[in-house]
């Protein structure tokens, strides 16, 4: 691998070194309880996010309660999330200066940036097609609409889209919903091919976005005026991120979770399938689930115990939990 010096700081990036620090996981078989009546959760092609008290939220897109599903930190159903959309592509629970949490959202199909209270008010919408100038929307073959991805929330709940599916621009509005300005993109010095999720890089002080590169396999941090930082590269198809104090974990569409330490350097790979015919697929009927190993991660959280809970890119709808 290789280290990237930039801006002023340095970030050091190395595969399989460890540390007395290192992170022990085992994969906690059985962790979800589905909906009365269901074998699984429903079609997943979404995300995963935990609110402070330990409530667990999982975008589900079919089945008898699609929508976002709310599960207890046991992994029992407690509800759906009163008028949700079924297609979240992407999301995050947020706590905004207002000191209240709220879950942001993206809708794949509805164009949307939603923000819902966590019962289930909707707060604001923002409809990105209308939003963003027309000059920046120029539609890949065959796609319609803008096709968001992810979103990312500020310090001061500035709010960031990936427009993943499309153009992979990172669009960026106040916390009012007014926008601001569009960073990122297909073209150079980014190159991006398919800006799948984002978060908010705080473990180094100062606030970076990071963005899954999903088809360059890599990693991409950039500061908020769309200046590249940092990258990490070797990745199986990063889908989605998440940070708990300094770890950084990340599913990977293509058979595998990693989770990364403060100097970005990989401390544990988990659930690793080198089985091509399972990975970066929604057709692995769960008959053919193994215990400890991965499919198509596509969305993920760590709790607040700082275990790994993720959701998959699975017609049937599978969450797995390795625990710390």
């Amino acid at each position: 691998m290789k280290e990237v010096l930039l801006t002023g700081f340095l970030l050091c990036f190395s595969c399989h070194t460890h540390s007395e620090s290192t992170p022990d996981y085992q994969h906690h078989a059985d962790f979800i309880t589905p909906p009365p009546g269901q074998q699984t959760i429903g079609d997943g092609h979404g995300d995963i996010a935990v609110s402070a008290n330990g409530d667990i939220y999982i975008s589900v897109q079919g089945g008898a309660k699609p929508g976002v599903q709310i599960y207890t930190a046991d992994g029992s159903y407690k509800g759906n999330l009163e008028g949700a959309a079924s297609d979240f592509h992407g999301f995050r629970i947020h706590r905004d200066t207002d000191g209240v949490e709220y879950l942001y959202g993206t809708e794949l199909e509805g164009e949307r940036l939603v923000k819902w209270s966590l019962d289930g008010e909707l707060v604001l919408a923002i409809n990105i097609d209308d939003e963003v100038p027309s000059n920046l929307q120029k539609r890949r073959r065959l796609l319609k609409g803008v096709r968001v991805t992810g979103v990312a929330i500020s310090r001061d709940d500035r709010i960031f889209v990936t427009d993943g599916y499309a153009t992979s621009l990172i669009h960026e509005f106040d916390q009012q919903g007014n926008y601001l300005t569009s960073l990122g993109g297909k073209n150079a010095p980014w190159n991006f091919s398919t800006a799948h999720k984002i978060i908010i890089d705080g473990r180094n002080d100062s606030e970076n976005l990071l963005v899954t590169d999903r088809e360059n396999n890599r990693l991409v941090w950039l500061d908020f005026k769309g200046n590249i930082v940092a990258t990490h590269d070797r990745l199986r198809r990063p889908s989605a991120l998440s940070i708990h104090n300094n770890l950084l974990a990340i599913a990977e569409l293509h058979g595998r979770v990693t989770v990364l330490d403060a100097t970005n350097k990989i401390v544990a790979e988990l659930g690793t399938n080198d089985n091509r015919k399972q990975i970066s697929t929604p057709k692995v009927r769960p008959k053919d689930w193994e215990i400890g190993k991965v499919t198509s991660p596509h969305g993920i959280s760590f709790d607040n115990d700082g275990n790994i809970l993720v959701t998959e890119w699975n017609k049937w709808g599978r969450v797995l939990k390795f625990k710390r």
